[in-house]
Formats: structure tokens, C-alpha cells, sequence
């Protein structure tokens, strides 16, 4: 994995951690508390805070969506 994006409930603001390796977007994913993963394993990779919804992350989540289902299959 590259990018990591994540956007808190109740927020706007999108987040994009890059060079998030696989293992750690694994335990992301099923972590109790996002924002306690974020604050306590995400803080020392680069990222960048976007303020307003990308079409780019639109076609970001098509295509994982057409990744996941063809993984299922």
C-alpha cells in the first residue's frame, strides 16, 4: 500500500498517510480506535491534510471496489 486515507466521522478534513506498508494498514483496519491508531503508529510517516472532498478519491475507491470484488471471486 502507498497511500492511506482516512477521514474521522464528523469531519471534513481527509488525511493521506504515504508509504503505509501493508501490515500496517492490516491492524488499521481492525483497530477499536482509529484516531488512537492514527495518533499512536501513523505520526511518523508523511503526510498530507486535505480540506474538501476529492474526485480523485472517488476513483481511488472505484477501484478498490473493483479490486476487492475480484479478489473475492
Amino acid at each position: 500500500m502507498e497511500i492511506l486515507v482516512v477521514r474521522f466521522k464528523g469531519s471534513s478534513v481527509y488525511y493521506l498517510y504515504y508509504e503505509v506498508p501493508e501490515c500496517i494498514f492490516e491492524k488499521f483496519k481492525i483497530s477499536d480506535s482509529p484516531g488512537r491508531f492514527v495518533h499512536q503508529f501513523l505520526h511518523g510517516y508523511k503526510y498530507d491534510s486535505r480540506g474538501e472532498y476529492a474526485d480523485w478519491l472517488n476513483v481511488y475507491k472505484s477501484l478498490s471496489d473493483i479490486t476487492d470484488e475480484k479478489n473475492s471471486t
